[in-house]
């Protein structure tokens, strides 16, 4: 049984059901993603960093629902003191390409968050984080496996496609 830690967006997409334009596609493939976690019976943790960024943006009358409908189908991680270490290392091992990432627009405070994440899923010992952000995989370095969504197979796109024809 693995340990899969998920990034911010793929719960965007698979829990939250948000998506901007052009990207509807990805809802299905972190619906997906997340039921062939479960199916395999892989343990999905959330970092406490992930959480917040994903409570940020819902209004005030719905947070505390969407809160405990979160806390009860996935484990939220708190940044500790073991996360401290490997953080330490990331910033670390990261600061030679500070300037790089300056010229690709990706803020200190993302590279930060970014290097949150991947030290919580380190620290809880995952086997692997979903993400869709280039950065994060650059970050990790190797120290863990970080991967896209998979496809999606094509039954599940037509039903989608038929179904955005129906709206239309």
């Amino acid at each position: 049984m693995a340990l899969i830690c998920l990034d911010t967006q793929i719960l965007v997409w698979g829990v939250r059901k948000v998506a901007s334009l052009g990207q509807e596609q990805n809802i299905i493939k972190a619906e997906n993603l997340i039921d062939l976690i479960v199916q395999k019976k892989d343990s999905i943790l959330v970092p406490s960093i992930v959480y917040a960024e994903l409570c940020a943006p819902i209004p005030e009358e719905m947070i505390q629902s969407f809160m405990r409908e979160m806390q009860k189908k996935f484990p939220i991680v708190p940044f500790d003191v073991n996360a401290a270490y490997y953080y330490r290392q990331l910033v670390q091992a990261n600061a030679p390409l500070r300037e790089q990432y300056k010229n690709e627009y990706y803020t200190r405070s993302k590279q930060f968050a970014d290097m949150k994440i991947v030290a919580t899923a380190l620290a809880c010992k995952a086997t692997t984080i979903y993400s869709e952000d280039p950065h994060l995989t650059r970050i990790a370095n190797g120290r863990i496996e970080v991967r896209p969504m998979p496809s999606v197979p094509p039954k599940q796109l037509t039903l989608m496609e038929d179904t955005q024809r129906i709206i239309q």
